[in-house]
């Protein structure tokens, strides 16, 4: 396991630890994003967990309002990554 990995596993242990009825995790981030999608790729790979990984890309914002809620409807929690979506000041 690399070391980046670490501590999304121990996070998403935690969430098993916490909240043991959480099944499905979604994650949005920007396509195209390079930093999002890193992270995206480094939390599946972290999956030693029964947490199952439900990942959507959107191009922007205005995807988002629409991405979000559908997603919201398949998973028990998010997971909020750091990509520049995520972080925009527009949220």
């Amino acid at each position: 396991m690399l070391p980046i990995q670490r501590p999304y596993l121990q996070q998403l242990q935690l969430i098993e630890k916490l909240t043991p009825d959480v099944k499905k995790v979604g994650i949005v981030n920007r396509i195209g994003d390079v930093n999002g999608i890193y992270q995206v790729e480094q939390i599946k790979a972290a999956t030693r967990t029964q947490l199952e990984i439900i990942n959507k890309g959107v191009n922007d914002v205005q995807e988002l309002g629409v991405a979000l809620p559908m997603l919201m409807q398949e998973v028990d929690a998010m997971f909020v990554i750091t990509d520049d979506l995520n972080v925009s000041e527009h949220l």
